[in-house]
């Protein structure tokens, strides 16, 4: 369907660093909450810890998407020590 094509109006770069960031920040705080909460429930806890792996991955990946809006073009300066 190429939606990137048809709409032109939404900036699809900052609407995936949205999406990661939001989805990392929401990931991160019930993941605390339940770990927190969750003395005695060993899958809660579970549950709590496999949810700061995947806050983390989302964090990341908002990370990505950060640098990418920093830099459009992909390309990052090389490095011009001369040693």
């Amino acid at each position: 369907m190429k939606l990137d094509e048809q709409l032109k109006i939404i900036n699809w770069v900052w609407t995936d660093f949205f999406r990661a960031a939001i989805g990392a920040l929401l990931y991160i705080i019930t993941s605390l909450i339940s770990v927190t909460g969750g003395s005695g429930d060993g899958a809660r806890i579970a549950g709590g810890v496999f949810g700061l792996i995947a806050g983390i991955v989302f964090g990341y990946d908002a990370y990505l998407g950060f640098l990418d809006i920093r830099n459009p073009s992909g390309h990052s300066a090389a490095a011009t020590d001369d040693v």
